[in-house]
């Protein structure tokens, strides 16, 4: 490795080795945002890239759901989802049936799973007589029945009007399970035992977790100013915290190579060290951040006021390039990286949503496909060569010719 790089460019640089090494493992989409760090990045795709993206063509159509599907994570040939119809379930990609479904959480419906070699692991959230109920269940991924389900903390009165788990975030056999109203848990993903439980006071977003830290940021109501907590994944007691401003910020923090990245609703952009919470750099931007971030080792991109897309350098927050999608469209779901091409939809005036696709060197649009997708917001992935839409309650399948 060079001896003239600066610090950051060492630690993106040894990630980018890193990821190539982890290339060679079988495609996979393990949680919602792929990794423990919230990223969004896929390292492991290698069939779809820059120069054959615009050959995409809809190769299958699921329908799981009748009106809601989650995020889709997927390996070994199944896709795991939850969906308003089949509840938790793992459908074969071969030929779109559902291995097994169930529901059964006595918490209600579940959001997305989150997925390790042998089990799936997802929250649920009822509402009940104005109680709220929430449930963390570990499914075995063969026949979906529980390894372990436990109960998280009963609601509280005094507290906001709502309680209700995130998507947990799973590293290093720990599920890290935020409440939407102030509490911050890490449980064995093994036996579901609870290891810790804090608070911030404040309003969480899913948390997500480098290293030996976890990362949650808050979106407070009224004027305080919201902070991006790092606590000690070992026992949850704090390692530092830093303000992020009165606007709410509606995304979890995304943390990549020892940095960690934080959006708001005012546009403003926040860079913090992993290790020390020092600030790195803050750039404000023509409008609210729309959609979570997405981040290689070297890279920051993001979505903003909707229509807007820009990269930045991960390092020094100095602008790579920005463009507008052009016409009506807004950016209508999350962004998914994957081998240099940033994937999301896009809705236009008439509500008719479509794939798009740019070059994450450039910003160049590579791909609008002519067909709409039903609905107007979606969720995508991208792994195994193939793009994942979710979408009201279908799942569209993408591939090349």
């Amino acid at each position: 490795m060079p001896s003239n790089l600066s610090p950051c460019r060492r630690a993106a640089l040894a990630a980018t080795l890193f990821i190539g090494v982890a290339a060679q493992a079988a495609p996979s989409w393990l949680q919602p945002a792929v990794d423990a760090g919230q990223s969004w990045h896929n390292p492991k795709e290698s069939t779809l890239k820059p120069s054959n993206v615009a050959r995409l063509h809809r190769v299958s159509t699921l329908q799981p759901g009748f009106f809601q599907v989650g995020p889709v994570t997927q390996s070994g040939g199944a896709l795991v989802l939850c969906s308003d119809m089949l509840g938790l379930a793992s459908i074969d990609q071969a030929d779109g049936s559902a291995q097994w479904s169930r529901f059964g959480f006595d918490g209600g419906n579940c959001n997305a799973a989150v997925l390790d070699a042998d089990t799936a692991y997802a929250a649920a959230t009822k509402l009940s007589a104005g109680t709220w109920t929430n449930t963390l269940t570990a499914a075995n991924r063969a026949d979906g029945s529980n390894r372990w389900q436990v109960f998280g903390p009963p609601d509280d009165p005094a507290a906001s009007s709502f309680l209700q788990f995130n998507v947990p975030t799973l590293s290093q056999g720990v599920l890290y399970a935020s409440h939407e109203r102030s509490l911050l848990s890490a449980y064995d993903a093994a036996t579901g035992a609870l290891r810790w439980r804090t608070s911030t006071g404040y309003l969480n977003n899913q948390p997500a977790v480098s290293g030996d830290l976890v990362y949650t940021s808050t979106w407070g109501e009224g004027g305080d100013s919201n902070l991006l907590f790092a606590h000690r994944a070992a026992d949850g007691s704090l390692a530092w915290s830093q303000p992020t401003g009165a606007s709410a910020s509606e995304y979890p923090a995304t943390a990549v190579a020892g940095r960690v990245f934080v959006g708001t609703d005012s546009g403003a952009l926040f860079a913090f060290d992993g290790a020390t919470g020092q600030p790195l750099w803050q750039v404000a931007l023509a409008g609210y951040v729309s959609a979570p971030p997405v981040a290689s080792a070297q890279t920051l991109f993001v979505n903003y006021a909707l229509a807007s897309l820009t990269a930045l350098d991960a390092c020094s927050g100095e602008t790579v390039w920005k463009v507008a999608l052009g016409g009506t469209d807004k950016v209508a779901s999350n962004m998914a990286l994957a081998n240099g091409v940033l994937y999301f939809t896009a809705v236009d005036l008439h509500g008719d949503q479509r794939l798009l696709a740019v070059d994450a060197r450039t910003g160049k649009r590579l791909l609008r496909l002519a067909e709409t997708i039903f609905g107007s917001h979606a969720s995508v992935s991208v792994a195994g060569g193939r793009v994942y839409v979710s979408s009201e309650g279908n799942v569209l399948v993408y591939g090349l010719h």
